[in-house]
């Protein structure tokens, strides 16, 4: 029997040193989806600046994948582990861009740090600067830290449960929100959904 949910796009945000670990969100969010989009009637699609941006010259790299990426988005996981990544005009980094602005767009933003061993070839310049960027945070956001890729992957397939129980992914507000709030809330959400029939085609729902 087909059905309708919600689509909303994940960003997946992270410097270059933890490759495996935006494999690993990939991975969670089909995870996610195949055992819960059923039944909550929402599905979260990955958008990774390696497969999802188009390359275009006459504007700064980072202007580009905010323009394709960022505004496309309605929610952002940013990992990090021994870099803070390339800074850019006016922030300490992409990463660190891109998370401002979801942020500023009140898109709410699931952060995360690896805790692994450091390698012994580790750019210390970027390693202190990501110290500094996580110490900054730490009365500003709920963050959870990690070891293992796979690790990531349990973990955020959890908290994406208790987040859509909660209604959390698309509340950004740290106020309990009252009712004709919740209501404005609800009216943001994505007007585009996808019907999943019996033979698991999937059919995207343009809004009239």
């Amino acid at each position: 029997m087909s059905y309708k949910a919600n689509v909303y796009n994940v960003m997946i945000a992270s410097p270059s040193d933890v490759a495996k670990e935006r494999t690993k969100v990939v991975e969670a969010l089909a995870e996610w989806n195949r055992h819960n989009t059923a039944e909550r009637k929402c599905v979260f699609l990955p958008l990774r600046w390696e497969e999802d941006s188009a390359a275009r010259m006459g504007c700064p790299p980072q202007e580009t994948l905010n323009r394709q990426l960022c505004e496309r988005s309605d929610m952002l996981i940013a990992i990090f582990w021994t870099r803070l990544g390339t800074p850019t005009e006016g922030f300490a980094s992409g990463t660190v861009e891109e998370i401002e602005y979801h942020l500023k767009a009140n898109k709410p933003v699931m952060l995360y740090f690896c805790d692994r061993d450091i390698p012994m070839d580790t750019d210390r310049t970027q390693l202190e600067k990501l110290k500094e960027y996580r110490k900054s945070v730490e009365n500003k956001a709920l963050y959870h830290t990690f070891k293992r890729a796979a690790d990531l992957k349990n973990l955020l397939l959890n908290q994406l449960r208790t987040a859509v129980i909660t209604d959390e992914p698309f509340v950004t507000d740290c106020k309990k929100l009252a009712s004709n709030e919740k209501e404005e809330t609800d009216k943001k959400r994505p007007n585009l959904w996808i019907e999943i029939n019996d033979a698991d085609e999937i059919q995207l729902i343009l809004p009239k």
